[in-house]
């Protein structure tokens, strides 16, 4: 047997030679192999949009609850549905998924998960500090006072000038109101407002993800408002260009925070549960031309044209507005209103085109 540093010569009794790595060579390899993969922690590349997109495609038909997530097993909390129930103590709110006790349903996950348009999101921590137990809280507006216009065109200064209007039976004024419940999803630079938000939550309540403070003083209330004139709603996020390579990495590689880069610029997919006041009556379809497949989100009763904007990346909520090309349609509008994919098949998208 002959020897180097890094290889050792066997020669066998038929005079034939192996050369193999010696013992010293195999623990300096091991040892620089560790250094590489601890040297890479922190500059993993976020995915492209491609692969991004392509990590639920073809598992579900199309928008909706993948899972309705758990509910209250107390007599005193009955379920609205799988996953949703109220908290009698808590006035205007509902709660969303149950974990740790006193939990029961059909769902396979405490949480609650959402499949939006390709993307799953998965409601965790949303107006909750305890999301273990209560992983999602939704705050409604305060109830009808008589003083808000039936047309939507605002409010009556005060009970008398309602009932001048309308009479004893208040018939000018909103009295049985319907609000719109929705998860609005858009894709946002991070570069915009240089914070990240775990689960791109944007009413994220906890004050940490994964041992990384997070803060409510990065971007103004409105932009975690549940309806317009929410000013308690206020979510937290982590900022971004302060943050550690390795800070970074860690909110990349967690697949549930729907992070990818597109074109150089990181893109986070957001989501914010939003409450939409009506007006009087339930909402409707079909109206303005448009068939109960593809109906915008317009009000039922107001004659007025009022429409549910989209909030997006906007930092001031809105609840319902005149008619307006930014509108919500469904995905049976057809192209000529939004991109058509059957992956949006269960939502309702912003209108990328006006008719023709």
């Amino acid at each position: 047997m002959s020897s180097t540093a890094d290889t050792a010569t066997w020669v066998d009794r038929f005079g034939s030679e192996t050369t193999l790595p010696t013992l010293s060579k195999i623990t300096e390899d091991a040892q620089a192999a560790t250094a590489t993969a601890e040297s890479l922690t922190g500059s993993i590349l976020a995915p492209t949009k491609a692969e991004f997109l392509a990590r639920h495609k073809g598992k579900y038909p199309g928008s909706g609850f993948v899972h309705m997530g758990k509910h209250n097993s107390g007599g005193a909390y009955p379920p609205v549905n799988q996953g949703i129930w109220p908290v009698p103590f808590s006035e205007n709110s509902f709660r969303i998924g149950r974990g740790t006790n006193n939990s029961t349903g059909v769902s396979s996950t405490d949480q609650a998960f959402v499949m939006v348009n390709g993307v799953l999101i998965n409601l965790y921590g949303i107006r909750r500090t305890d999301p273990d137990f209560n992983p999602m809280a939704v705050l409604l507006p305060p109830a009808p006072d008589g003083l808000d216009k039936r047309d939507g065109s605002g409010r009556y200064d005060t009970l008398a000038d309602a009932i001048a209007a309308g009479g004893t039976s208040l018939s000018q004024s909103v009295i049985n109101r319907q609000d719109l419940v929705l998860l609005e999803v858009w894709h946002e630079k991070v570069s915009h407002k240089d914070v990240v938000y775990p689960r791109g939550l944007v009413q994220y309540y906890l004050g940490q993800w994964e041992g990384l403070g997070l803060s409510t003083t990065y971007v103004d209330q409105g932009y975690s408002a549940m309806f317009e004139g929410d000013t308690s709603t206020t979510g937290k996020s982590r900022r971004w260009s302060t943050s550690s390579p390795a800070e970074q990495a860690k909110f990349i590689q967690d697949p549930l925070n729907n992070i990818y880069s597109d074109n150089g610029e990181l893109i986070q997919v957001r989501a914010r549960a939003r409450v939409i006041r009506g007006l009087e009556g339930s909402w409707s379809a079909g109206v303005n031309g448009v068939s109960p497949v593809g109906s915008e989100l317009y009000n039922l009763n107001t004659g007025a044209g009022y429409v549910a904007l989209p909030q997006g990346a906007l930092t001031e909520p809105a609840d319902l507005q005149t008619a307006s090309n930014d509108r919500y349609m469904s995905s049976g509008a057809g192209a000529a209103f939004i991109d058509e994919d059957t992956k949006s098949v269960g939502a309702f998208s912003m209108r990328t085109a006006n008719a023709a």
